[in-house]
């Protein structure tokens, strides 16, 4: 979208004045702008890459492993919805069942993230444990795929409550994988 707008009011000058004359500089003020849209847009986006390496500009990313980093987000992000739920719903979760096993998911949740942090800091290689894992759960969801269409071929239930759930096994499945096809 960058640059649209000058080469719209570029485009909207009109090419003769009202006494019938050619408007002055037309064409140099279209070529000039459309040189400007191309090299801010190519130009930038070629020479960013090598100008933040000239200027030795690295991420600001963490030294900690993606692995480590999501799990301490993650377990941040729990403790802050079960510190809402405690502090704002308390009485709620008191009479409403589903607030209250909504409170139970989180709290088995910040659970299982402290045991993944353990896991990490215990295990001594940790890739191949992880690897390992991820395979699991694909066989794991690949044969709850399969029970999927064993029932979907009864014809029990709808179709939409089928894709819903087809739908959640696709989301867990790109969440091992990484959204790459296996």
């Amino acid at each position: 979208m960058r640059g649209v707008v000058s080469l719209a009011a570029a485009l909207s000058i009109p090419a003769f004045l009202p006494n019938g004359e050619a408007f002055p500089h037309r064409n140099i003020i279209l070529f000039v702008t459309f040189v400007i849209i191309l090299i801010t847009l190519v130009g930038q986006g070629l020479l960013l890459t090598p100008i933040l390496k000239f200027l030795k500009i690295s991420d600001a990313g963490s030294e900690l492993p993606e692995e480590k980093q999501e799990v301490i987000l993650m377990r941040k992000l729990k403790e802050t919805a079960l510190h809402k739920l405690e502090n704002d719903f308390s009485d709620l979760a008191q009479t409403n069942s589903l607030v209250q096993h909504q409170k139970h998911k989180l709290e088995n949740e910040m659970m299982m993230m402290v045991d993944k942090a353990q896991c990490m800091a215990s295990t001594g290689d940790y890739a191949t444990a992880m690897s390992e894992n991820k395979d699991v759960m694909r066989q794991i969801i690949q044969a709850q795929r399969n029970e999927l269409h064993r029932m979907k071929r009864e014809k029990i239930f709808d179709d939409h409550v089928m894709r819903t759930i087809e739908m959640q096994l696709d989301f867990d499945e790109a969440k091992i994988t990484g959204f790459a096809h296996s």
